[in-house]
């Protein structure tokens, strides 16, 4: 076994498809680990590697970490890998872009969006957002644009910074679920830029009172949608 990975291990025949933030010089001590980060996205995704592994830390992240690839980005927990932004406004803290993609993920990390955005998926497919806490968004959490038949799942989202902001923004995709996923503290829980049809909302998401839960401003084009609490 090698040191790093969930657990801090991780097992033989995980070498050849994950690689770990700190063989990139990541320390999670709280300085800027954005360097390091994108550089194991960028060699998972050119060597074909399904997952990068971020171990318990706080990494400090001052630019958005891009890949145009179908990668899993997994950390240790929402008590144990925090990333915490500390940019330029208006960016979003994870990428996933010239899409058309699947098989991605962010899982098991807590985002501190310090004011900014959290995760923007355009045109992937087949992904998943899972066990993470996302706050401190000021514009979204979670940005699904015009992918079909993702997940998000099972996460905290809370504490929005500013009165608009929507914890999962969906655009003109279909054959999304959103299940089990807690809103706090957030203007609006999920929300529609352009219609998005084939779509699952529930059971187990859970609204605060203070939050707008389901908010649709036309119906034109939303077809099938099963929105269950």
């Amino acid at each position: 076994m090698l040191q790093s990975s969930t657990n801090a291990l991780l097992v033989k025949g995980d070498v050849l498809t994950a690689v770990n933030v700190k063989w990139w010089g990541a320390l999670g001590d709280g300085t800027d680990a954005t360097t390091s980060i994108q550089a194991a996205l960028n060699f998972a995704s050119v060597n074909n590697r399904g997952k990068v592994v971020v171990p318990a830390g706080n990494y400090l992240i001052t630019s958005p970490l891009i890949t145009s690839n179908r990668l899993q980005i997994v950390g240790d927990g929402i008590q144990s890998t925090f990333l915490t932004w500390s940019g330029s406004s208006n960016l979003a803290m994870i990428v996933f872009t010239n899409g058309f993609k699947a098989g991605w993920a962010v899982k098991n990390m807590t985002l501190n969006c310090s004011s900014n955005n959290g995760i923007l998926a355009v045109q992937y497919n087949d992904g998943l957002v899972e066990g993470c806490e996302i706050h401190a968004f000021s514009g979204y959490a979670v940005y699904l644009k015009e992918g079909v038949h993702n997940t998000v799942f099972k996460n905290r989202i809370r504490d929005a910074s500013a009165a608009t902001a929507v914890g999962v923004l969906l655009d003109n995709g279909s054959g999304h679920s959103i299940l089990g996923n807690s809103f706090a503290t957030a203007a609006i829980g999920i929300d529609f830029v352009r219609p998005s049809n084939g779509l699952m909302i529930g059971p187990g998401n859970s609204f605060e009172p203070n939050v707008t839960g389901i908010r649709v401003p036309t119906l034109d084009g939303l077809d099938g949608i099963n929105a269950l609490t």
